[in-house]
């Protein structure tokens, strides 16, 4: 987190893989580093990998978002969580899209 507020970072966006087998306990640990980030007052938008849906249990009951939001704009209809799908309005003519695009696999 200091390194990020010492280049005036204001936003970070984590693209997957928080965890390594979807375990609770990963996705505890790895909520507690947003936390810091967010304590820190950066703004943290996260995505899964496939590791984030690794097993078909965690893709079946979407795990990852019972530690990390699917919606990252409450004005957006859609959400990472219910359609794969999320956005948020950046500065004028500048959106961030994200998609969840994990598979669990065998």
């Amino acid at each position: 987190p200091a390194l990020l507020k010492s280049l005036d970072t204001t936003a970070v966006i984590i693209t997957g893989d928080l965890s390594t087998t979807s375990a609770p306990a990963e996705f505890e640990k790895a909520r507690e580093y947003v936390n810091l980030l967010e304590k820190e007052g950066l703004e943290v938008l996260c995505i899964p990998g496939n590791h984030d849906h690794y097993t078909q249990g965690a893709y079946r009951n979407r795990r990852f978002y019972d530690y990390f939001a699917s919606s990252w704009d409450s004005t957006i209809p859609y959400s990472l969580k219910g359609k794969a799908v999320t956005a948020k309005k950046l500065d004028p003519g500048w959106w961030l899209i994200g998609l969840d695009t994990a598979l669990a696999t065998g």
